[in-house]
């Protein structure tokens, strides 16, 4: 099994397998311009990519997307996110995502990122078991979200026009 960076070379691949991956989910969507989002850059870039590809036999059988961020989430200390990860179903259970993860962690670790953080689906079990085995646990955050036609109008105030 070979780990590298994922470069652009290998995009029309991952965007192949990511396709496949997503259809078994039911969504049929081309996501070639996100994933292109992450492919490697050089370093001093607007964004540090911290992504790889494992091949086997020179075919992309897995992938792991993600940046590295300084100061988003109000964190102090530059922070890996993982973005996505995905891997064929002929090689699942073959030790490619724990591989890729790997790979991730000690590129993060030279690039002085103590920190791996990402979003699960709560009832993404299967992920959910792989993360923790990775020694991942949940943060102290609370991702929240609200639809925009949702927020509640500001109520009219009589002598100020702001809105804060």
């Amino acid at each position: 099994l070979e780990i590298r960076l994922f470069q652009q070379p290998d995009l029309d691949e991952v965007v192949a397998l990511d396709r496949e991956l997503n259809r078994r989910r039911g969504i049929d969507r081309d996501r070639r311009a996100y994933l292109e989002r992450y492919c490697w850059r050089p370093e001093g870039s607007d964004r540090i990519a911290l992504s790889f590809v494992a091949a086997r036999e020179g075919r992309i059988v897995g992938y792991v997307l993600g940046s590295v961020y300084r100061g988003e989430f109000g964190a102090v200390e530059p922070l890996a996110i993982l973005e996505v990860i995905g891997v064929s179903d002929d090689a699942r259970g073959r030790g490619v995502a724990h591989a890729l993860f790997a790979a991730m962690a000690e590129h993060a670790r030279r690039l002085d990122v103590t920190h791996i953080r990402t979003l699960v689906a709560w009832n993404h079990f299967e992920l959910l078991g792989f993360f923790e085995r990775m020694g991942m646990r949940p943060t102290g955050l609370v991702p929240l979200s609200v639809h925009v036609d949702r927020v509640p109008p500001v109520p009219p105030q009589e002598d100020d026009d702001e809105i804060v």
